[in-house]
């Protein structure tokens, strides 16, 4: 956010906080940022965006941490992956001392880390916008104009709402390819030709499951509530196949394929929010 930020004019300046020198070093080497700290509470107290990118289970401590300090004109936000925990932590810690409203720009990849930073990274992209009751449409209108400006596309949505979609389309994509992965390892067994064997398809399909699992673990114990039923889902639809394959039934096997065909490519034409 804040390599774009910059690359774009949207900043007069950019202060980076992270744990370690290294980030902080890299950050400024890279242009992501004009001043580095590792004290969070003084940066925000200096600034009028402040945004939390941290593993989902961190970001209230952080608010926490800010809450005294951050400037009552302030709009602070944060790009976690889940919504509704988060949101009711702000509303808890910020409100009366500052305008808060949840964000999650649609932009992961499993290349994370300053050092992997782009400036082009959000153009496209959706970036939910998910406010709540103490959230002020000025705040709200702040937050989607930066968010358009990085050149991405605003989608308001309620916290829980955004939880329980997400949950479908973003967490359930990621531990299927993790379960993916090690039924693979399973099956082959180690055998040496696996690694040869291992196109397109596998490579594609199992992207996801490169990301680091720190990140992960907090985002699938926050938003549990909402993956189990996903899971459930898609178990059903595996065990739906295993009993067509099972039975040899030919034309079973082939309206589940021809349906997921049809529906991925509905699911996949995006249009404007």
């Amino acid at each position: 956010v804040g390599l774009a930020a910059r690359k774009r004019g949207r900043a007069r300046r950019v202060i980076g906080v992270a744990r370690t020198e290294h980030t902080l070093s890299v950050a400024r080497e890279r242009g992501c940022a004009d001043d580095t700290t590792h004290d969070m509470a003084e940066a925000a107290g200096e600034a009028d965006l402040v945004l939390v990118a941290t593993p989902v289970g961190s970001v209230p401590a952080a608010l926490e941490r800010i809450a005294e300090h951050v400037r009552p004109s302030a709009l602070v936000t944060d790009v976690a992956s889940t919504k509704a925990s988060i949101c009711e932590a702000a509303d808890r810690l910020l409100t009366g001392r500052a305008d808060f409203v949840g964000g999650h720009p649609m932009a992961g990849d499993d290349q994370v880390g300053v050092a992997n930073a782009r400036e082009h990274l959000f153009e496209g992209c959706i970036w939910a916008v998910t406010p709540t009751a103490a959230s002020s449409s000025e705040a709200v209108e702040r937050l989607s104009e930066f968010a358009g400006c990085l050149g991405a596309r605003v989608l308001e949505l309620d916290p829980s709402a955004h939880d329980r979609l997400v949950a479908a389309t973003s967490h359930l994509p990621h531990v299927v390819a993790a379960a993916l992965v090690n039924a693979v390892w399973n099956v082959t067994d180690g055998h040496p030709s696996a690694s040869a064997l291992t196109a397109s398809g596998f490579r594609d399909t199992t992207r996801v499951a490169g990301a680091p699992a720190d990140l992960w673990d907090d985002i699938v114990l926050d938003n549990a509530q909402a993956i189990l039923p996903a899971l459930d889902a898609a178990l059903a639809q595996l065990s739906a196949l295993r009993g067509a394959v099972a039975a040899r039934d030919e034309s079973a096997i082939h309206a589940f394929l021809d349906q997921a065909r049809e529906r991925r490519s509905r699911l996949l034409t995006k249009e404007s929010p």
